[in-house]
């Protein structure tokens, strides 16, 4: 596979399951969840041709033509391409955030190779002069080399650093409707958020990270348990759930629609399989 292209894809389950795409009947579904697969190792798009698709897919042109009216108003269609716009923009959103960890990470390889270079110089000049085994005043007040290099190769200040924990921190709270009086910012707080920093992620995406948090149904109680999943030990776990918050800020979830308050999906499929094989069974 090539180099730019993600390896996983992305998928969560509460928005599949809450949207018009995973109410098709089972055969629809199946080939709507296969061309997506396909879409993803292909960069988000598929080309345009039923023949094509057929093969990619690995359907008969009879359950083609039986499930490809139901799928179809998923695509987006032009120019002899198909793409779904959701699954288009997590693409997108997924490369940026490849991109920039990819750079980050060799901005911090360069650092350190060029520290250690600096650190091997000065041992060698340190090793080259003679030993001087005097006792010197200057010699119990001054810090050793090694320690000098170690302080003036720092890649930022502590007291820097702990002001984006606390910012995030604070914009958490805040967003999240916590109890200022109540909420600390513990130690495995601090922890958590100082690696993502560590990792390349900027106080900018962790920000957004919890807003898309707050933006998730599921997360915000929508779920079988009724349980609410928002906190910032789980927001700042590892990089995995860093961007998938930040996916989820990206795109805005599917609108859910609920028994007994609107049949429109379970129509817009009656009147489908009405036209093509003689409705569903119920």
């Amino acid at each position: 596979m090539a180099k730019d292209k993600l390896r996983a894809e992305w998928f969560w389950v509460d928005r599949w399951t809450s949207s018009t795409g995973g109410m098709l009947p089972m055969e629809a579904r199946g080939l709507y969840r296969e061309l997506l697969s396909q879409a993803w190792i292909r960069g988000g798009k598929l080309p345009f041709d039923s023949e094509e698709l057929c093969l990619i897919a690995r359907c008969r042109q009879s359950e083609w033509k039986r499930c490809w009216p139901l799928v179809e108003p998923h695509w987006v269609v032009e120019d002899g391409s198909m793409w779904n716009e959701t699954q288009l923009k997590i693409i997108q959103k997924g490369n940026e955030i490849r991109a920039f960890r990819s750079k980050a990470g060799s901005k911090g390889g360069s650092k350190t190779q060029a520290n250690r270079r600096a650190k091997a110089k000065a041992n060698a000049q340190a090793k080259s002069k003679p030993l001087d085994l005097s006792p010197s005043p200057d010699q119990e007040q001054s810090q050793s080399l090694e320690e000098q290099i170690s302080v003036s190769t720092k890649p930022h200040s502590a007291k820097a650093e702990n002001g984006v924990v606390k910012r995030v921190f604070d914009q958490w709270v805040s967003i999240m409707g916590k109890n200022p009086k109540q909420a600390k910012l513990t130690p495995k707080r601090k922890r958590l958020v100082e690696a993502r920093l560590a990792e390349g992620y900027t106080e900018q995406m962790l920000l957004e990270a919890i807003q898309g948090c707050k933006d998730s149904p599921h997360h915000q109680g929508d779920n079988d348990r009724n349980q609410v999943y928002n906190s910032l030990d789980l927001i700042c776990r590892d990089g995995e759930h860093v961007e998938q918050f930040l996916c989820e800020k990206a795109t805005p979830a599917p609108v859910k629609i609920k028994p007994g308050t609107s049949q429109y999906a379970a129509d817009l499929v009656d009147k489908a399989c009405q036209s093509e094989f003689g409705g569903l069974e119920r």
